[in-house]
């Protein structure tokens, strides 16, 4: 199972890629700043529908960031 940590940390690593702060992906998606930091903090994850708006937000594929967020997880348990 992927963890909240890393899906957080995928988020911020495609958000970062894309060369937006917190504040501009908020905007891109019509969410508060402190949503997105909750997110890459670990402490939530987006549902569904919002995740797939974050992909189109930040340029990345659903796929990609969720492989990313698999393989920090199997990091994280090594």
């Amino acid at each position: 199972m992927i963890t909240k940590k890393a899906i957080g940390a995928a988020i911020r690593d495609a958000r970062t890629a894309a060369g937006l702060t917190q504040v501009e992906l908020a905007e891109r998606m019509g969410r508060k700043q402190v949503e997105i930091a909750r997110w890459e903090a670990g402490r939530y994850t987006p549902l569904v529908d919002t995740f797939y708006s974050l992909c189109i937000a930040v340029g990345a594929d659903p796929g990609s960031i969720l492989t990313e967020a698999a393989a920090q997880t199997a990091q994280e348990k090594q």
